[in-house]
């Protein structure tokens, strides 16, 4: 199993029964550290470890014993509208190498910032190839968003 620590810029990996058997990751711009603690998490092909450090846009890849394999920054072919950063699209460890982002398209009304709740939005739905440059995005109307902080 493995999990970043709420506030932390750190990656840890446990056993099956709840250890800690490794610890990757840190404050800095180094190969294998992070510039805040706004991460996201997913798992990548191969069982591989894929975090997301928001506010660079810059992808990193771990082993699933969280040593590091390598990163890349994923390049938009054009801007984004609004300042709204892109987050991982979970629950997509596509096999031939390529990382899918979203972003939202516009903020809905009344969407406040609160441990967990549900909106309305339109997304841009970004894919990226191995290396980071865009491969395509889609624009997905009226998208149920659920986000837990």
């Amino acid at each position: 199993m493995v999990a970043l620590v709420g506030g932390s810029t750190e990656l840890i990996v446990f056993d099956r029964d709840g250890r800690i058997v490794a610890r990757s990751g840190g404050r800095g711009r180094g190969p294998e550290e992070f510039t805040s603690s706004e991460l996201a998490l997913s798992p990548y092909r191969g069982g591989s470890i894929l975090v997301l450090d928001t506010p660079t846009r810059t992808v990193s890849i771990f082993d699933r014993r969280g040593a590091f394999g390598r990163r890349f920054t994923v390049a938009l072919k054009s801007p984004v509208p609004n300042p709204i950063p892109l987050r991982l699209a979970q629950g997509y460890p596509a096999e031939d190498g390529s990382v899918l982002l979203t972003h939202s398209a516009r903020r809905a009304s009344g969407a406040r910032r609160r441990p967990a709740y549900v909106y309305r939005d339109s997304l841009v739905l970004l894919r990226f190839d191995a290396r980071g440059g865009e491969v395509s995005r889609s624009l997905v109307e009226d998208a149920l968003v659920a986000v837990s902080q």
